[in-house]
């Protein structure tokens, strides 16, 4: 099933405060005399040598000695300006992309908080790596945009999905996308392969696209019928509608237990799969994602290795969940 789809810093360079020059001291005019008037010279030479020593101490006095100009070469530097300090804030950070009202249970976004499958998975595999997960709730066309803009650093696919996967990074499987046929329970036909659903109805959504099925389609050996979405589809079936549904196993699972409440006895899967694909995190061909994606990637492979992302499908999907 084929599911449709830099911050720029001005750096304000420190201005140290300016320091005032020191002024030599002048001689000031003699009481009632004017101001051009010159001191008189009855004083003789030893007063103008006195004179003259007393102007050298103070202008030594007022020089910069070697310890203030030792002072003044290791001042403490400027402040990082504040695009310095935004900038560490982002790298800290990964944007994932949420399509507008989630993808449950893939990915749920709710009044601003966020949770899910994909979420839950790529949280604990960034933790580790001093990383926090943001959301950032979007129409999928806008995230792929924004992907390649580096604006949203994740977002999760099939590379069967995507028109050119090349253009981007992707990690190891987190696990596989199964579409089977989803009956009523006791109302099933035999499906071991594809050219079994030959003269038979099945129900599908309406804008999604379904390759393996797509040669029985064409020629009209299959006929498929469209609900609006996916909860939709599961009460046509309910209801009789349809003959069997074509959906994501975790999605069928989560809208029974969860959306519809229902009891998972009234349905039962196919023991074969319409169509299979591994889902990746799927990243931006950036620098930064480039350093970044082995380091997930390790992380990724040793949460699999713990059974953590079983466990979380199960969390949400069931116990029978894989």
């Amino acid at each position: 099933m084929v599911y449709g789809f830099a911050s720029v810093f001005r750096t304000t360079a420190h201005e140290p405060v300016a320091r005032g020059q020191s002024a030599l001291p002048y001689a000031h005019p003699m009481p009632g005399a004017p101001s051009s008037a010159r001191p008189p010279r009855r004083h003789g030479v030893a007063a103008t040598l006195c004179a003259l020593a007393l102007l050298a101490l103070a202008a030594a006095l007022a020089a910069p000695g070697p310890a203030a100009l030792a002072a003044d070469t290791t001042a403490t530097p400027p402040p990082s300006p504040a695009g310095a300090r935004l900038d560490t804030a982002r790298n800290a950070t990964l944007i994932l992309g949420c399509p507008s009202k989630g993808w449950p249970p893939y990915m749920i976004c709710s009044e601003g908080r966020a949770g899910g499958v994909y979420h839950d998975i790529l949280t604990a595999s960034a933790r580790p790596l001093g990383l926090t997960v943001l959301t950032r709730e979007l129409p999928e066309r806008r995230i792929g945009l924004l992907m390649q803009e580096g604006e949203v650093d994740v977002y999760t696919k099939a590379k069967a999905w995507v028109d050119d996967p090349d253009a981007f990074l992707w990690s190891v499987p987190l696990f596989d996308s199964e579409d089977a046929l989803l009956f009523r329970a006791g109302r099933t036909f035999p499906f071991r392969r594809l050219e079994d659903l030959d003269g038979h109805n099945v129900g599908t959504v309406l804008g999604f696209g379904y390759p393996t099925l797509e040669p029985l389609l064409r020629t009209g050996r299959l006929q498929r019928r469209d609900a609006p979405d996916s909860v939709a589809l599961v009460r046509m079936l309910r209801a009789g509608r349809f003959e069997a549904v074509v959906i994501n196993r975790h999605m069928a699972a989560w809208i029974i237990r969860k959306n519809l409440n229902l009891p998972p006895e009234e349905f039962a899967f196919s023991t074969t799969s319409v169509d299979t694909q591994p889902i990746r995190l799927m990243f931006p061909d950036t620098p930064r994602m480039r350093a970044l994606a082995p380091a997930l990637d390790r992380a990724l492979l040793r949460l699999r290795a713990k059974g953590f992302v079983t466990r979380v499908l199960r969390r949400y999907c069931g116990p029978d969940a894989r």
